[in-house]
């Protein structure tokens, strides 16, 4: 990933979302370069995405109603 990337396209991408749930070596080398060159966008990105796990899992605690974190997200990308 260049250097002229914004936080959604980290949310978005399957291999950051596997890196921050379930690393391995792979994903690990190839992401904590970006970490190490853009900190603060790599790290709003990786609560981004615990914080929808967080939500998902509780959604599920809840009789799988994901509607509500559905929303909070749409919220968070502006309504795109």
């Amino acid at each position: 990933m260049d250097n002229n990337f914004e936080i959604e396209d980290l949310v978005q991408d399957e291999s950051f979302f596997q890196w921050v749930m379930a690393p391995n070596a792979a994903l690990q080398t190839k992401w904590q370069a970006l970490q190490k060159e853009n900190p603060e966008k790599v790290a709003v990105a990786r609560n981004l995405v615990m914080n929808l796990r967080s939500q998902i899992n509780l959604s599920f605690l809840f009789g799988g109603r994901l509607q509500p974190v559905l929303f909070w997200f749409w919220d968070f990308r502006g309504g795109v």
